[in-house]
């Protein structure tokens, strides 16, 4: 496509010559030669800043709203956000293979390269990188749509409203609602106002289009009834189209068990940790056996599906110690989760821990609490907090717990006691850069 094309479709001014480009960019750090970098205005800083720097890199042209000075072609628009919006509708209505949307109050981009994964057997893949789930991100991964056999994309919310502009931006064929949980409680409300958003993206599945839900999921019965499409379900505790049987964990932490369907049954042995990854894989699995792909492309696939960055990622820790990495975000759920799978390595278990955030303010700190709680049960050793919110875990947990106020002096406390026996899980929200620790405590 030329500019004068792409001008038109977010009915924009070009100014400067029209030559060809290839895909879009919203981060300048990460623009390829021949993309169009979009200059976003945020809360924190002004993608105009940083078209010169787009330029350097290689960009074809920037879309911005206040043009800039200098000799590089620009489509000035009204609006950017609503400039991607409009690029990212162009790219879907040139599409013609299964759509996949997923959403979840967690696992969303573990089921996504479980199922880009299993799908890569059989086909070319468009999938969301990283965690690329909004409305300014996925249109990112719509504009790199080249003719591939399948597509799939995350979406995530975190207010009112988001999924509901993402399905109609998507318009799924096929989605997935991995569970519903308390997260993003402060914007949402309340767990029936997390699960009335994350039905939106099954209520904008497109007609002959296939939803599929959770049955051990909290407010299932709520999402299916938002359901107006042919449903298939997953789940492991009830009764479910798709189930998992026979759960055993290896000496690795990886699950393996069968998958069972009315019409089949086959093994799979996962790759990536943890016995709550079996729901995820059931999930992949559900959309690919609707989409005819074959069992052994499901069982290949799961086997061979790489840990996302900072998502229970095992590495060597200093002194000989494992380090499990977790630090990419937490919600109550997904943290017990973890620390379930800390408890089943033998010798010493040291939880690190650091504050969850956009939990509901009246429940906060009882959430901190069950958790420092239910670490202890669970026959951790040694609990370390960073955090005001974390606070609350170390007391719950008690004796053998330690709260600090500074990260280096944290970090150089578990390092004078982790040795070959030592297994440490680092585990907080985003926004606390746990990523920071581990880097410290890797050997």
């Amino acid at each position: 496509m030329k500019l004068n094309q792409l001008a038109e479709i977010v009915s924009g001014e070009l100014v400067g010559k029209s030559v060809a480009f290839q895909g879009i960019a919203i981060d300048s750090r990460n623009v390829n030669k021949s993309q169009v970098f979009v200059a976003l205005k945020g809360d924190k800083t002004d993608g105009h800043k940083y078209v010169v720097g787009a330029k350097k890199l290689g960009a074809a042209a920037a879309i911005v709203e206040d043009l800039q000075e200098l000799d590089f072609p620009q489509i000035k628009v009204k609006s950017c956000p609503d400039a991607l919006i409009a690029i990212g509708e162009y790219y879907r209505n040139q599409m013609h293979c299964p759509v996949v949307a997923i959403t979840g109050s967690c696992g969303k981009t573990t089921t996504k390269a479980m199922l880009s994964t299993i799908l890569s057997e059989e086909g070319r893949v468009l999938s969301s990188e990283k965690s690329f789930n909004t409305s300014l991100s996925v249109p990112v991964t719509l504009s790199r749509w080249d003719n591939q056999d399948f597509s799939v994309f995350e979406a995530g919310a975190s207010s009112c409203g988001e999924i509901k502009k993402l399905a109609d931006l998507i318009k799924p064929t096929h989605a997935i609602i991995t569970n519903i949980e308390p997260a993003h409680i402060a914007g949402f409300g309340s767990l029936e106002g997390v699960a009335r958003e994350k039905s939106n993206l099954i209520s904008g599945i497109v007609e002959g289009g296939v939803a599929f839900l959770n049955a051990d999921a909290i407010n299932f019965e709520y999402c299916k009834s938002q359901a107006k499409v042919k449903l298939i379900t997953f789940g492991i505790e009830n009764k479910a189209d798709v189930m998992a049987k026979n759960i055993v964990l290896d000496d690795d932490k990886r699950a393996y068990f069968d998958l069972v369907t009315d019409e089949r049954s086959f093994k799979i042995h996962l790759s990536l940790l943890g016995l709550h990854q079996v729901g995820n894989a059931l999930a992949a699995a559900a959309v690919a056996l609707s989409l005819g792909v074959s069992s052994k492309s499901i069982q290949d696939g799961l086997s061979k599906v790489k840990p996302e960055a900072h998502r229970l990622t095992l590495v060597k820790g200093v002194n000989n110690s494992r380090v499990i990495d977790d630090a990419y975000n937490a919600i109550p759920t997904a943290v017990y989760k973890a620390v379930e799978l800390l408890s089943t390595y033998s010798g010493k278990k040291i939880l690190v821990i650091g504050d969850m955030k956009e939990l509901d303010e009246a429940d906060a700190e009882s959430c901190h609490a069950r958790v420092g709680r239910a670490a202890k049960d669970l026959g951790v050793d040694m609990l370390y907090g960073f955090g005001a919110l974390s606070k609350n875990a170390i007391d719950a947990f008690g004796d053998k717990a330690y709260h600090f106020d500074d990260k280096s002096m944290m970090i150089d406390a578990i390092k004078s006691y982790a040795d070959k026996n030592t297994t440490i899980l680092v585990k907080a929200s985003r926004s606390m850069r746990f990523e920071n620790i581990v880097d410290e405590l890797k050997g």
